[in-house]
């Protein structure tokens, strides 16, 4: 709009912060950054800040000059909007020691823009209350690839807006449909993004990974973008299938039994002169995937190790035997709002454990901390918006709950707690899921209970035909054991 002072330059910007927010997604996009990287101790890292990083790149790399210094740089501010950490330069990239925060981050605050035209800075990345177009966009694209319904209209929310004082602005009518918004999205967090059995899936994922991750480095990838780019989804179909990518085990380890001297690179290049180069033949998958590099493609007996166990893992979520599903409880409000509440570890609740049976192991008990929010933690992202109170207004109003309906909920954020098993035999499930309920009974009393209560175990085939012989035999057989007998003997 005019009045706004638009440029075709702001236009440019936008549209290609939207095109390049999500450049810095790592393989399954946040299982890599939420999963993945806090078990191999790295911290304060966040994918928006890879983006701009990655950006840097491609626009270098390829010599792109028709996008000026300061338009570049409001394109990467309007990506990290919100987020204050921003990546060094790979120069400075390191090592990472688990635990610790590497020199490359840099948490201080940035301006958001050198022009005044801070509301820009609101479309993409909304750090101020959440409504942007990314959510927009992630909404509409994954309820209508899942089958489920939202009940948010973006059109309408973006057709009653406009700017007053620099920030975007909505019509007070469309307060409900803001909140159908963060409700769409605590809708799709619980059904999709953190399904049971999807985030089943994302620990065996994880696992892979951490198991391979000493041998392809990839939390180290994680400080660079170029090195960071030869990252994709591809890399659970290289460690599965290494033969196919050229990745063999190193000839000596078998031959003349390597050690870790400073004679290993004379070797190297002996055996690689018996029995060939190890970089894979042009056009193949390995010459087209960065991981298959020529330090990836030799492998020792240790790194075998742990390719078998990432593989083991893989095969497994092949053949669907995923991580088993325990029981979930539901915080109280109060002690989570109270500070009373906190994360127990795998040993706290295995020590709960009081069947005769063996104790479960605490390395194959996964809990999972599941919180769901309107996207501001515990608080209402609603307070954090202006309205106004028609398209000709020229003043901006906060608005309340109570001053629209009395039926919305007092909270903003659920908690609660999961359990999962490595292990899917019978006896170690079971075990698990009776641990985890006493943990509930002594953590809580008896005023909590876990909504997926135990279930006895179904009877097996031979238990199921000898209670319906007995049950023919007896005095008074109920009519479900009669009937399966009598099919017994047809």
């Amino acid at each position: 709009r005019s009045e706004l002072g638009m440029e075709r330059a702001d236009l440019r910007a936008v549209e290609l912060a939207g095109l390049c927010h999500d450049l810095g997604h790592g393989p399954y996009s946040h299982v890599f950054d939420r999963e993945f990287l806090p078990r191999r101790g790295v911290v304060g890292w966040e994918h928006e800040a890879m983006s701009a990083a990655v950006l840097d790149a491609i626009v270098e790399d390829n010599y792109v000059d028709s996008i000026p210094a300061q338009d570049l740089r409001t394109i990467k501010d309007m990506i990290t909007a919100g987020h204050g950490a921003q990546l060094g330069s790979g120069a400075e990239a390191g090592a990472v020691t688990p635990g610790s925060t590497p020199p490359t981050i840099d948490s201080s605050p940035r301006p958001a823009s050198a022009s005044s035209k801070r509301w820009l800075h609101e479309i993409v990345a909304n750090g101020r209350n959440g409504i942007d177009v990314d959510k927009f966009d992630y909404l509409a694209r994954d309820s209508l690839c899942c089958g489920v319904r939202v009940s948010f209209d973006p059109g309408r929310i973006m057709q009653f807006s406009k700017v007053l004082d620099d920030e975007i602005c909505y019509r007070y009518s469309e307060y409900m449909s803001l909140h159908d918004l963060f409700h769409s999205r605590a809708s799709m967090h619980r059904q999709v993004y953190t399904h049971r059995k999807a985030k089943a899936v994302e620990y065996m994922i994880v696992d892979a990974l951490c198991a391979a991750d000493p041998v392809l480095k990839l939390s180290n990838r994680v400080w660079d973008a170029r090195s960071f780019m030869a990252l994709d989804d591809s890399v659970l179909d290289v460690l599965e299938n290494r033969e196919l990518y050229g990745w063999r085990a190193k000839r000596d380890a078998r031959k003349v039994g390597w050690g870790r001297g400073e004679d290993d690179d004379a070797e190297r290049e002996k055996d690689d002169e018996e029995v060939g180069p190890a970089a894979a033949p042009s056009g193949t998958p390995a010459s087209r995937n960065p991981l298959c590099s020529r330090v990836l493609l030799d492998s020792d007996q240790e790194d075998e190790a742990a390719i078998a166990e990432a593989q083991a893992v893989i095969a497994r979520l092949r053949r669907r035997r995923l991580y088993r599903y325990c029981g979930e409880v539901l915080v109280p409000p109060g002690d989570v709002g109270s500070g009373r509440w906190s994360v127990p570890s795998s040993q706290d609740v295995v020590a709960c454990y009081r069947g005769s049976g063996p104790r479960p192991r605490a390395e194959d008990v996964i809990l999972h901390d599941n919180k769901i929010s309107f996207s501001m933690r515990d608080s209402n992202p609603l307070d954090r918006v202006h309205f106004f109170d028609d398209l000709e207004s020229t003043e901006k109003r906060a608005l309340r709950p109570h001053q629209i309906t009395s039926m919305l909920a007092a909270n903003f954020q659920e908690t609660s707690l999961r359990v999962y098993s490595r292990r899917d035999d019978p006896a170690a499930v079971l075990a698990v899921k009776e641990a985890f309920q006493n943990w509930v009974s002594q953590r809580f009393g008896g005023h909590v209970e876990c909504s997926t209560p135990l279930k006895s175990r179904a009877p097996d085939a031979t238990q199921r035909l000898k209670r319906a012989a007995e049950g023919v035999q007896g005095s008074s057989p109920d009519p479900l054991s009669q009937r399966a007998h009598k099919n017994l003997k047809l």
